[in-house]
């Protein structure tokens, strides 16, 4: 099966290429295809890239023991399919904080995220 969309994420080679690529989906518009807009996937991208760089908000304990479980069972095998495939399972579990807030405007959350690309 030829996938155009696949195709297209298989030429994106950096961070800036996916800045990119989202500056030309919000002027030509898009099919939405799943429950987050344009918006809502530059801010979750956005808000865990910030992680990366600020870092991690502080968790409670059961939240932390699951994340060792979690880090230290099937994770790598989750990040090395989603490496593999260039792709992440629509419903994956993520923390409440990195849920998107609906209604954003899609030039804000872009700008947000290409400034933290940025800053990365």
């Amino acid at each position: 099966m030829n996938d155009p969309l696949l195709t297209k994420l298989q030429q994106l080679q950096s961070l800036d290429d996916v800045v990119r690529y989202m500056e030309q989906l919000e002027l030509s518009g898009y099919q939405q295809a799943g429950q987050w807009d344009l918006a809502a996937i530059c801010s979750h991208l956005e808000i865990w890239m910030r992680y990366c760089l600020d870092g991690f908000p502080p968790v409670s304990f059961p939240q932390s023991l699951i994340v060792f479980l979690l880090r230290n069972t099937v994770a790598p095998g989750m990040l090395r399919k989603a490496i593999e495939t260039r792709s992440m399972p629509a419903g994956s579990p993520t923390l409440p904080e990195t849920i998107p807030v609906n209604g954003q405007s899609p030039r804000e959350a872009l700008n947000r995220y290409r400034e933290t690309v940025e800053r990365f």
